[in-house]
């Protein structure tokens, strides 16, 4: 099989047009542009556009043989040919001699593992995640001390947020106001079970999912999504995401991950609108000079596969973020933003091998 950008394979394309007497051209009439990705069957040697044969790139790299449908019926032979997986540790499947190699983050084994280690949870530990009431926020109450340490480091027992309040603050909707946070401060991510006293605008989970996409974009819309098996980012289609979505679990081969999704100036932002609270401490929203020129980074839309798996980051500009989950579960790994963590963070994401290593691990 033979795949790549037509740029780099121009040569052999010719040799083989010149003595087939056939055009430049795919099944589908269209040419071929530079860096496109192509793929060429290995019984006629033709070339096809990847996407004309619903194949990306990134999937190319586990196929070993290719060939066309005129081809494949003639002998009943396999349209695509996968090569042999040797594992389900690294983000290549098929590498060679993988048994002495490192556990990769987002792979099969690492999801597993992860889901076996104990943490402390945010659900049973006050100290983790304070909980409040909407009403409850207010500049008064942030104004107040909440000095408690979280009671972990990166090299102590993981600490869960259901049984430590120093990790997560727990509130109702209405307590989360300008003047709470004022009193005492935005120490620790804060968790409200409840949209009530938030004026958080959402859809609901029957009038959003997955499949809802096509309903705002065009089924060839290219989408930002993340490979994370590969934790590889990639471009797709948006019917190609719907469809890999629907394939039930038990039989993906991958796992993507959609987290990029900014929907601000689409036809799903009429229906999202950010908490109260959010609006009053956007910088964004109060001091940006121009509104044609601010930027759009308020509102996304995250999609993600079951055991989707984002390794440990820091927002751009260690900017403060909210989640409102509609379906589903998303699950926080929280490290406290102190000197020493910091440090080993900073080490740990120059090194070429932080895939190979679980950050709290280290």
């Amino acid at each position: 099989m033979t795949v790549g950008p037509m740029m780099q394979t121009m040569d052999t394309l010719v040799e083989s047009v010149m003595e087939r007497k056939t055009t430049y051209t795919c099944v589908c009439g269209r040419g071929f542009i530079d860096n496109e990705f192509a793929i060429q069957c290995d019984h006629c040697k033709e070339w096809f556009h990847g996407l004309c044969v619903s194949l990306y790139e990134f999937e190319s790299e586990e196929i070993d043989r290719f060939y066309c449908t005129a081809c494949h019926s003639l002998d009943n032979s396999l349209v695509l040919v996968p090569k042999a997986v040797t594992n389900n540790w690294r983000h290549n499947p098929t590498e060679p001699n993988p048994t002495e190699k490192a556990i990769q983050s987002g792979t099969q084994l690492f999801i597993s593992n992860l889901k076996n280690k104990k943490f402390t949870d945010a659900k049973t530990d006050p100290s983790v995640v304070r909980r409040m009431r909407g009403q409850q926020l207010t500049l008064k109450e942030l104004k107040r001390p909440f000095n408690r340490e979280l009671n972990y480091s990166l090299n102590k027992k993981f600490t869960d947020a259901k049984t430590d309040p120093s990790v997560v603050r727990r509130m109702r909707g209405q307590q989360l106001t300008l003047k709470e946070l004022l009193l005492n401060g935005f120490k620790v991510p804060i968790l409200i079970e409840t949209k009530d006293g938030l004026e958080l605008t959402v859809p609901t989970k029957e009038e959003f999912g997955y499949r809802n996409l096509l309903d705002h974009y065009k089924a060839d819309y290219m989408l930002d999504v993340i490979d994370v098996k590969r934790q590889m980012n990639i471009k797709m289609r948006v019917q190609d995401f719907v469809d890999k979505h629907s394939v039930e679990y038990e039989r993906r081969s991958h796992v993507y991950n959609c987290i990029s999704l900014e929907v601000s100036n689409n036809s799903l932002s009429g229906s999202v609108r950010a908490p109260n609270i959010v609006h009053k401490l956007s910088w964004v929203d109060n001091y940006w000079p121009a509104v044609e020129s601010r930027p759009t980074v308020s509102k996304y839309c995250l999609i993600s596969m079951k055991d989707s798996f984002t390794d440990f980051h820091i927002d751009f500009g260690g900017t403060s973020v909210w989640y409102h989950v509609l379906s589903g579960e998303k699950v926080f790994f929280i490290i406290k933003p102190t000197k020493q963590n910091l440090e080993q963070y900073e080490k740990w994401m120059s090194s070429p091998t932080s895939t190979d290593r679980f950050l709290p691990d280290i």
